[in-house]
């Protein structure tokens, strides 16, 4: 597939791997280093301080110059309010009123997930 076009792979929940799918993953990656293939792996970063095998995981790849850590950062409230609309619009198809929901969503979205 990634020989006609880009190929993104999203693995979530990674702190939930045991270690065998951590190192499938670690082979994927490795396989995939000439690839046009972004293999992203997303765990939260509290959870992942408890699971060794991912630390080590993360730390080969990096080493290897196959993996960088990205930290999300909260979306500035300017930014929620521009977002919510399209997202329910493309979820409704329909008008809709947001403004008064943007303040929740701007709260709900003060810590990454």
């Amino acid at each position: 597939m990634a020989a006609d076009r880009p190929l993104a792979i999203l693995i979530d929940d990674l702190r939930w791997a045991d270690s065998a799918s951590l190192d499938l993953v670690h082979y994927v990656a490795r396989g995939l280093a000439d690839q046009r293939v972004l293999l992203l792996g997303a765990y939260r970063l509290d959870e992942a301080r408890a699971q060794p095998r991912l630390r080590s995981l993360v730390r080969s790849l990096q080493r290897l110059g196959l993996a960088e850590e990205l930290t999300p950062t909260s979306l500035p409230a300017d930014a929620v309010t521009k977002l919510a609309p399209q997202c329910l619009q493309a979820r409704r198809r329909r008008r809709c009123c947001v403004s008064s929901k943007t303040g929740r969503l701007e709260r709900r979205s003060t810590s990454p997930p």
